[in-house]
């Protein structure tokens, strides 16, 4: 019996946003590298990452506002949000000690090991700027990471009249990782390298809980509960909230331990 036709992968990761309301396409550059039309636009990626992933934001934005012919009711759905493609899965991972200054401004894959992330941190995403002559407001998003301060007003054309309102600007939580190079990468007698990252949005602790996971599937003691499997939700996608864990059933519940060690 033939099985039905899917559509198309990223057609379904679209239809997942639609349905989480998570603003996020997760794209696998190897698709890009080996189909023949999209090796330039995949070189043009790693190369001119500032210029690409913008572009590719729109066009993913406006494709999801086509998908279903009305765009007014899907833009008003969205509330503002704006659908971010994330590149990963490159044909290339570097080595932390082999980047170098040609590495400047492109797109790269590096391995490592997560040594310390730091609390999350405010970041300025949108700013909103208002007239200080006729309260006319104006909104900015940012731009490869500055968000410039409008010079003068739309409305009544008063130089430098415009002043940001804080509680009314969008903010995004921010991450400092600090990646350091695995043991297996150090040669003998060097110190290890090491870089810092952020992460934004939802990949806050991101990190940190894979570190945990990884290490959890690692243990092998008698009084440490042990990690089977990891569990994620299909959801056509990448991007998970929740992930289920299965451990080893305990051989107690709460209050038999707690009368034991009343004992």
């Amino acid at each position: 019996m033939d099985r039905p036709l899917q559509p198309p992968l990223y057609a379904r990761q679209l239809e997942a946003i639609r349905q989480t309301q998570v603003y996020k396409m997760n794209i696998n550059c190897q698709h890009l590298a080996m189909h023949p039309g999209c090796r330039t636009l995949y070189q043009q990626l790693i190369r001119y990452p500032q210029e690409i992933v913008p572009i590719m934001d729109l066009v993913v934005h406006q494709e999801f506002l086509q998908q279903r012919g009305d765009p007014v009711a899907d833009e008003a759905a969205m509330g503002g949000h704006r659908i971010q493609v994330r590149p990963f899965n490159l044909q290339d991972v570097h080595k932390l000690r082999n980047l170098d200054p040609s590495n400047i401004d492109q797109l790269v894959a590096i391995t490592g090991m997560v040594t310390r992330v730091s609390p999350v941190i405010p970041d300025l995403k949108q700013g909103y700027f208002r007239c200080t002559v006729c309260s006319h407001e104006k909104e900015v998003m940012i731009d490869r990471g500055r968000i410039d301060e409008p010079t003068s007003c739309e409305n009544c054309s008063a130089k430098l009249s415009m002043e940001m309102v804080h509680n009314r600007c969008l903010f995004s939580d921010k991450q400092m990782i600090r990646l350091q190079e695995t043991p297996d990468e150090i040669p003998e007698g060097e110190t290890p390298q090491a870089v810092t990252l952020f992460g934004f949005d939802d990949l806050v602790d991101a990190k940190r809980i894979l570190r945990e996971i990884r290490l959890m599937r690692c243990f092998d003691h008698p009084n440490v509960v042990s990690l089977y499997d990891v569990i994620v939700p299909s959801t056509g996608g990448r991007s998970h909230r929740v992930v289920g864990l299965n451990r080893r059933l305990a051989a107690c519940d709460a209050p038999s331990g707690v009368a034991q060690q009343a004992r």
